[in-house]
Order: structure tokens, then sequence, then C-alpha cells
């Protein structure tokens, strides 16, 4: 029996730290590997990169978390785009 694998990945930084390990568990007959992506990879601002991983050859797996863009992510890119050239705003701290 397979063990399902299931990997999280939200942007093309943690992916590619990530594709190592991918790349070890789709060559290994005993894991059934399940790869999750949101965040900045669906969104077309940072370039769509779910189609990267495409490209290197793994299978994304649909269901609801894929088709959700990550409501908070989305929200907080909406408005730091908003933001921009407010002096008040401190650089890596999220205002929701």
């Amino acid at each position: 029996m397979k063990k399902k694998i299931y990997v999280v990945t939200g942007s093309r930084a943690d992916y590619g730290l990530l594709k190592i390990l991918l790349n070890k568990f789709r060559n290994d007959k005993k894991v059934d590997l399940k790869i999750l992506v949101t965040g900045m990879h669906l969104l077309p601002d940072f370039g769509s990169t779910f189609k990267e991983i495409i490209k290197d050859g793994f299978k994304i797996n649909k269901n609801k978390l894929n088709d959700f863009k990550s409501f908070l992510d989305t929200e907080f890119i909406k408005k730091r785009k908003n933001k921009k050239g407010n002096q008040n705003t401190k650089p890596g701290i999220p205002t929701l």
C-alpha cells in the first residue's frame, strides 16, 4: 500500500526549496505524491508560477484549496498595492 504524502506550496520561493524533495518522492514507488498549490502561484501578478510546477513534470492535484485563491494572500497583496508610498507601513508586517 502506497503512503500518501501531501505537499503544499504557496510561492516560487518555497517551491524551489521543496523541488529536490518532490523529485525524490516522485521516484519512490511506495509514495503517492499529492501537490497542493495555493497563494502566489495562482496570482497572475506573480507570474502564475503554477505553470513552472507543471513544466517540471509534476501533477497538481485539483481540489478546493487549489481553486480558492487563498483569500488572505490575495487581500494582503491588494492592501500592499493600495498602501504603496504610505510612510506608516512597516516593511514585512502585513496590515489587513
